[in-house]
C-alpha cells in the first residue's frame, strides 16, 4: 500500500508541475486551443492515476474458488444439525379434482 501511496504521490506532483510550467509560461499567448490541450491532459492524467490504482487493488484481491459445500470451514465435529425443515417464503397449492370411474359401478 506504501508504493501505491508514493506512485501516486509521483504521478499528482508531475501533472502538477506540467500544469503549473505551461500556466507561467508567459510567452505564449493563452488561447482556446491551449486550454483544451490542457483539459485533456489533465483528464488523461487522472485516467492514468485512477486506472493504476484500481489495477493495484485489483491485484491484491484473493481468488476464491467457488466450493459446493462448506468442510474446509467447520472443524471436525463442531457442527450438529438438531432439526432439518424447509421453510419457504412463498407458496402456490394446486388442488385437482381427481374423477376415479372404478367408484360407479
Amino acid at each position: 500500500m506504501k508504493k501505491l501511496f508514493a506512485l501516486l504521490l509521483t504521478l499528482l506532483s508531475s501533472a502538477a508541475l506540467t500544469v503549473s510550467a505551461a500556466a507561467t509560461d508567459g510567452a505564449q499567448a493563452q488561447t482556446g486551443d491551449d486550454t483544451l490541450l490542457k483539459i485533456v491532459v489533465c483528464l488523461l492524467i487522472g485516467l492514468a492515476v485512477g486506472l493504476t490504482v484500481t489495477l493495484l487493488m485489483k491485484r491484491s484481491m484473493s481468488t476464491v474458488r467457488k466450493q459446493k459445500r462448506a468442510d474446509t470451514y467447520v472443524k471436525e465435529g463442531s457442527f450438529s444439525l438438531t432439526e432439518s425443515r424447509d421453510l419457504f417464503l412463498y407458496s402456490t397449492v394446486t388442488r385437482v379434482r381427481v374423477n376415479n370411474n372404478n367408484n360407479r359401478k
